[in-house]
Parts: structure tokens; sequence; C-alpha cells
């Protein structure tokens, strides 16, 4: 009789939660089941694997969604009640905590070492000044939008502009870091007026996606801010009404950039 194969490894069951839960319960049978079955024995991670044919094949990655899907409060099903305590415990470290997911998922695919555990209480963030030229991008907004390098370029040119114009009316102008153990990445403002206390974010166009994620990113960013900061939508021309009445629903100002140089609505600012 055969030997079993070893048990799942943290970094195999890494993989078949990103997987879980950005594609749901998948059959045997599913192309990226087998991708990811391929990903598995790839990995140099088990010296012996006794029962090479059966080791982390298509079936056994099947059978290991249905094990995490025992798992998830969504599922309308039962799952597959076998799971492991291992299983369990990714489930509980990362399944609340997407982003983490990812970036341990891209470690992984990479050969790295899975990140050390974040602490379970958020802890107080470092807010460090960054220049305006150094243009960080934070990967999770890109893979989100599914925003081209053209839209990033846009975004950029419009900051750099903006900066001119504050500048060249005495404003000291810079953008903020925001880093903690709690975040996978740090997080970036676009920009911040120091003289007015304007943190502003930007984007290249002016559709309700790209202005609902703005809405978050300065929402996001607020958190670390003093409560006197106000917050700006930046965009590359004049947007709908409805698209202004909502941002200053925030409340927050609607920036645009004209053939002039830039108008402003909302609270009072320099223009």
């Amino acid at each position: 009789m055969a030997r079993r194969n070893p048990p799942w490894a943290e970094e195999e069951l890494v993989l078949a939660l990103d997987l879980y839960l950005r594609e749901g319960l998948l059959g045997n049978k599913h192309s990226d089941v087998k991708d990811l079955s391929r990903a598995l024995n790839a990995l140099d991670l088990h010296a012996e694997r006794p029962d090479a044919d059966r080791f982390r094949n298509p079936n056994g990655v099947a059978l290991k969604l249905a094990n995490l899907a025992a798992l998830d409060p969504n599922y309308p099903g039962p799952g597959m009640r076998r799971g492991g305590r291992r299983d369990a415990e990714v489930w509980e470290r990362y399944a609340s905590d997407e982003d983490a997911l990812a970036e341990a998922a891209s470690a992984v695919r990479k050969g790295l070492a899975l990140p050390t555990q974040a602490p379970q209480e958020p802890d107080v963030p470092e807010v460090t000044e960054v220049d305006v030229e150094a243009q960080h991008v934070e990967t999770f907004q890109t893979s989100v939008q599914g925003r081209s390098t053209e839209a990033d370029r846009r975004e950029q040119r419009l900051v750099r502009a903006y900066r001119q114009h504050l500048e060249s009316r005495g404003h000291r102008v810079l953008r903020h870091k925001y880093s903690t153990q709690r975040f996978a990445s740090p997080l970036f403002s676009d920009l911040i007026d120091v003289t007015e206390g304007v943190l502003y974010e930007a984007k290249g166009d002016v559709r309700r996606t790209s202005v609902r994620m703005a809405i978050g990113q300065l929402l996001d960013y607020r958190r670390f801010e003093s409560d006197s900061m106000r917050l700006a939508v930046l965009l590359p021309r004049w947007p709908s009404r409805d698209l202004v009445a909502l941002v200053h629903s925030v409340p927050a100002s609607v920036v645009w950039r004209t053939g002039l140089g830039f108008e402003v609505q909302g609270h009072p600012q320099a223009t």
C-alpha cells in the first residue's frame, strides 16, 4: 500500500486560499485548478512524495478548495468538512486580510519566505514626508482598477502640474507615506498642501469608478492626519454634476484642470 503524501504546507494553503477567495469552489477540471496543481508540484517544499501521481493533483486541489469552503460562512453548502487544523489557521490569518494574502501568495510564487505575522491589534501608523516627485504607485490600486500605464502617467502629470500651480503661489507641497506593520505595503498620498492643510487624491480620468476610488483613498488616509486636514479630489477636467455632488457629500472639494490653470469647487482655496 502506497504511503500517503505529506500534509499541505502553509505555503501551499496560502495559494489554495488565494484561489478560493478569488474564484470560489471549483471542480477538478477547471483550468485554474489545473494551473494551481502545476504550481504546487513546482514548489520545492517536500523532499518526499510517496504517491507522486496523486501529489497535489487536480482532484486534491479541488478537495482542498472544498475544505476551505467548509470554513467560509458565505458558502451556501457544507463544503468538505475533513479539513485539517492548518486549514483553519490559514483561514483565520488571511481570510479577513486579502491584501496580506495577496502579498503572501506572491512571495510563495517567487520562492520567498512568507511575510512575518502581523500583530492582531491595529498599531499607530508612522507618517513621513515624501517628495512629490517620488511617484510611488500602490500595487493594490492598480490591481483593483486595472489601470493602464498611460492612466498612471496622466495622473502623475496632473499631480506635478498642480504642485507647480500651488508652489507658484508660495504654498509648501509634499506627500505623506503611511506605514505600519499591519500594511502589506506602505500607502502614499498623492499631494498635501501643507500651507492650506488640504489632502489631495488625483485621478487621470473622470470615471465614476475612479472618483469613488479617490474618495475611499482620502477617507483611508484622513485617519492618520490631523482633524483639521481638509480633503479634495484632483481631476484632469470638469466632472459631471452628479460626481461633484458625490464628492461634496464627503465633504471634499473638487479641483479640475482648465486651459488657464485650475478651478476649485468646494471649501475656499487659492486658485
